[in-house]
């Protein structure tokens, strides 16, 4: 038979198990660990984090590359990560590591990292390290060099060699982008001698090279209009490009230069030359006998 003192024992220990289930949120008992970077089948340069989270942890945490158990590495861990289901927050992983020690000289080698908690295995990934610039860490090194139309069509990419980061990294976004750049435009030039019109309808297909023009002339024009080749230009940036760069074509391949009669649309097309550095996926101004006839940006 149960003591009046048991009994109240008994009920102070249910109340305590029940208050404890609602005040205690169910990701407090959630455990878990997740190797973040490098990503597995990903690809890695110069110096990299070795990266993630776990919860709970016991400690020292240590990784190692193709599992050479006779050098391990030390991570560190505590960081804050307020984004994952453990009930404390600093549960992160991290160390910076130098792929440039493993890499081969002449082709890319795939390398397995693993990562331990106390010297039990957790997590590893499978990756692809560049290959060697001639040594671990090299110095002395300055290049710059541009992506075209990333992260979007008419925005480029500067990137800069970071002694560093034995890398590359994102210097400056350049470019409005947007979906302006494929468009079509019309623009209008006017004969201030004969009153002639003369509509320019210019489709840009993001081809990088060609642009399409569709030339036509109103029924109210008071004879034809002269259109000539000689008379394009486009401007990207400071750069002025002039017919000499390209080949402007009507529909039967010949070179756009003549009159087009009231009422007439031609379908034309403009290529540019080898070697031209004109870029038509990105921001640039087309202009017809000094009147701008579109603006693509």
């Amino acid at each position: 038979m149960r003591t009046a003192c048991s009994v109240v024992r008994w009920y102070v220990l249910l109340l305590v198990g029940v208050i404890g289930s609602f005040a205690a949120p169910r990701f407090l008992w959630a455990d878990g660990s997740v190797l973040e970077n490098p990503p597995n089948g990903g690809k890695v340069g110069g110096i990299i984090v070795i990266s993630g989270w776990k919860c709970p942890a016991t400690g020292p945490f240590t990784f190692t590359i193709n599992n050479d158990s006779a050098h391990p590495a030390p991570l560190s861990y505590g960081s804050l990560r307020g984004d994952t289901p453990c009930s404390n927050p600093n549960n992160g992983f991290a160390a910076l590591w130098n792929s440039g020690l493993v890499a081969l000289q002449d082709q890319p080698r795939t390398i397995t990292i693993s990562v331990f908690d106390n010297n039990v295995q957790f997590a590893q990934a499978t990756v692809t390290v560049a290959a060697s610039l001639g040594s671990p860490f090299v110095t002395g090194l300055s290049a710059t060099t541009q992506v075209d139309n990333f992260p979007q069509p008419g925005k480029d990419t500067t990137l800069q060699w970071q002694e560093s980061a034995q890398n590359f990294v994102i210097t400056a976004v350049e470019g409005t982008g947007g979906a302006g750049i494929c468009d079509t435009q019309t623009g209008t030039v006017t004969n201030f001698l004969t009153g002639n019109q003369t509509i320019f309808t210019v489709t840009n297909p993001c081809a990088g090279n060609e642009l399409d023009i569709q030339v036509a002339t109103p029924q109210g024009n008071a004879g034809a209009s002269s259109v000539c080749n000689t008379q394009l230009t486009f401007l990207q940036g400071s750069t002025q490009v002039l017919s000499s760069s390209f080949v402007w074509k009507d529909a039967n391949g010949a070179t756009v230069c003549g009159g087009v009669l009231p009422g007439v649309t031609n379908q034309t097309t403009v290529a540019l030359n080898a070697g031209v550095s004109l870029d038509f996926k990105k921001s640039f101004t087309v202009v017809y006998d000094q009147v701008q006839i579109a603006d693509f940006h």
